[in-house]
């Protein structure tokens, strides 16, 4: 059984951004893959919950030219993420993956929506 580890990380740095969502995880993958001394030929392992308009891990792939061995789009909410580490780490201790990236982008500070209420129109 293969051990898994972490070996990049990077979070976008800008806040306010006129970026789109795709751009904000292509970049953030780039950085994260170069701080681990690899990448995007060495990714065989794709997870997000991030697609435009809740479409999954497809357009992303698409974007960055991606074709992993496997793919996993779990959209549980907030906690996608931290479910994407859990299955990323079983998928390459079965073997199912190598290197196993995992992203996220969303623009909504950069749109005017204030997350976690109910927006600027109040109500």
């Amino acid at each position: 059984m293969q051990a898994a580890l972490i070996a990049g990380v990077y979070e976008f740095p800008e806040r306010k951004t006129a970026r789109s969502p795709l751009e904000i995880q292509a970049l953030s993958a780039r950085a994260a893959l170069a701080d681990a001394g690899l990448g995007l030929r060495d990714v065989d392992g794709y997870f997000t919950a991030a697609g435009p308009s809740g479409t999954g891990p497809l357009p992303v792939l698409d974007y960055l030219n991606l074709q992993p061995r496997y793919v996993d789009g779990t959209s549980i909410g907030g906690a996608s993420f931290v479910a994407h580490v859990h299955h990323a780490a079983a998928a390459i201790a079965e073997g199912r993956c190598r290197v196993a990236l995992i992203t996220y982008g969303a623009t909504p500070r950069a749109q005017g929506v204030a997350v976690g209420t109910r927006g600027r129109g109040g109500g």
